[in-house]
């Protein structure tokens, strides 16, 4: 692992779940009773003790009735706990008498560590605080902003048989002169443990004179009066940030970083430090190469080695293969660190005997690949040229030649497919490049003629007597092209139709012969469809 001096534009604070909160009770919601301004806090709040003999008090929403001042304070404005129903006061100054006299008067919350903090760990810590606000609910008034704010990690239960200064140097801790009644401050920070450590303390560790501070605007003579403030929301974790040290992917993949133990998260690419691409606890991206990570954690930056593995396989295209004939399957991957046949196992090759999907997978670095091939197993019993069922002439008729995959196939007009459309006549050669060998197939077509049956007379009567007045063929057949045409013996043509249903009348014709020409396609009285020309003659008689 490489560590550098961190090189940063910025980091931002982003909150990790993986690094457990090590405070028991650490916002104050598990108490044995609800709370009042004499009672000793251990006595109150679950797991939370006094750092010395004057205690810290315990707040709850519910204890309003009871006192005030600790119930739900902030006589200014009431303040309601930062998370869920419970929150601690603790002093951090005071003075007495009229003359305004500092006394190094402080409370403190004390509490034991889930588990101790090894040596030389990396720590974050945080806790939350709220100006008490100026006391109304007293004659003179008692409370007033001051003081600094820290939080001090020690190896021993600390309690010191006094009401004065703790003392110790707290390892967070902050000078802000916090006179919001209504916003909470977050007071936060990170150190190195110098030794094991199983307690903190929270509250004011210097002296008056070392404080900043705010008397309340208060006319008469001064009685005495201390600063209070909330305290909500205590944390503590162990940051133990990790990284790996290099990460194989294949090209193409995605790579996925994790930092761990970490409070803080900023990643960027080496080759350009100060560009931020992420502040997640997990970086997600796409290299195209070999790529040196930068994690900027809270004390340390940490590198991240990303090789791109690059590795292709290729069965080669699917195929048909001659049955009579040993074929083999070669493994293709020899470069590889390992590969095997699916459901095969490993093998240098594999002797294929019957048709199907055959895959191999094949891993070399961070690639794992896989390539799948079909191989069909042939024999020219296989092939067969259908014979078509009879068609009448005029129609089509697909001839078709049994499908055998990744053969190639050519009829004697040049096409390719294995069905062929004709329509008239003829021989049909088709060239078939079997595995096994060229095979020449071929079959002749010869359509039927199939025919509408008409009703023909040979002569009718115009005269208008009612009877054979007009000429019609009669037929049963469902036409879907029909035309009749009549011409006389100079090839004159009278008459002319295209619906089966009109007839001629022989209107203004002379008696004599006629010839008569009916063209017609569609079906028959079968069903079949048909096509045909009819010449005759027909005889006009007056």
């Amino acid at each position: 692992m490489i560590n550098r001096s961190p090189f940063l534009l910025f980091l931002l604070l982003h909150s990790f779940l993986g690094a457990q909160n090590i405070v028991p009770n650490p916002s104050f919601e598990q108490v044995y009773r609800m709370p009042d301004d004499t009672t000793a806090l251990n006595q109150v709040v679950k797991d939370w003790f006094s750092g010395n003999k004057v205690g810290p008090l315990g707040c709850h929403i519910a204890a309003i009735d009871m006192n005030p001042n600790y119930g739900q304070p902030n006589p200014l404005r009431y303040q309601n706990p930062r998370t869920g129903q419970s929150m601690l006061t603790y002093k951090t100054l005071a003075y007495v008498n009229e003359s305004v006299k500092f006394v190094d008067y402080r409370s403190y919350a004390a509490t034991k560590l889930m588990r101790p903090i090894p040596r030389r760990a990396k720590v974050y810590a945080e806790f939350y605080i709220n100006w008490h606000g100026y006391d109304c609910c007293r004659s003179v008034p008692r409370t007033f902003p001051g003081g600094q704010h820290g939080m001090l990690f020690t190896k021993d239960k600390p309690f010191e048989n006094s009401y004065n200064l703790y003392q110790g140097s707290p390892q967070i801790n902050i000078d802000t002169l916090l006179t919001d009644t209504v916003n909470w401050l977050k007071v936060s920070g990170t150190f190195i443990s110098e030794e094991q450590l199983e307690y903190i303390i929270i509250g004011n560790f210097y002296t008056y004179d070392q404080c900043d501070y705010l008397l309340p605007n208060f006319t008469n003579v001064y009685q005495g009066a201390e600063a209070h403030y909330f305290l909500e929301d205590v944390k503590v974790r162990i940051l133990n940030p990790r990284v790996p040290d290099t990460l194989r992917i294949c090209y193409g993949d995605s790579a996925e970083l994790v930092a761990t133990g970490e409070e803080n998260h900023a990643w960027a690419n080496a080759s350009n430090p100060g560009y931020i691409i992420g502040t997640d606890s997990v970086l997600k991206f796409q290299p195209l190469s070999n790529t040196l990570i930068n994690f900027y954690g809270s004390f340390d930056t940490l590198q991240t080695y990303v090789i791109v593995d690059r590795y292709q396989l290729d069965l080669g295209k699917d195929t048909a293969v001659c049955g009579y004939e040993p074929y083999y399957l070669y493994n293709t991957a020899q470069d590889a660190d390992s590969s095997w046949w699916h459901g095969l196992g490993p093998a240098d090759s594999i002797e294929i005997t019957t048709s199907g999907w055959y895959t191999l997978s094949a891993r070399k670095g961070a690639c794992l690949k896989t390539d799948s091939i079909h191989v069909q197993v042939l024999y020219p019993k296989d092939y067969a040229l259908e014979e078509p069922e009879p068609t009448c002439l005029g129609r089509s008729i697909d001839l078709k030649s049994t499908t055998l995959d990744y053969v190639n196939y050519e009829w004697s007009d040049g096409s390719t497919d294995s069905i062929l459309e004709i329509n008239k006549d003829g021989w049909y050669y088709i060239s078939i490049a079997h595995p096994c060998g060229p095979i020449v197939d071929s079959i002749q077509i010869e359509f039927e003629r199939c025919v509408c049956k008409f009703h023909l007379p040979n002569a009718f009567t115009p005269n208008g007597d009612g009877l054979n007045d007009i000429f019609k063929p009669v037929s049963k057949c469902n036409f879907e092209e029909y035309s009749m045409l009549i011409a006389n013996r100079w090839g004159q043509v009278v008459f002319e139709t295209k619906d089966p249903e009109q007839g001629w009348n022989g209107e203004g014709a002379l008696p004599g012969v006629y010839v008569l020409k009916i063209y017609y396609r569609g079906l028959n009285e079968q069903g079949l469809f048909v096509e045909d020309k009819i010449r005759g003659s027909l005889t006009l008689l007056r």
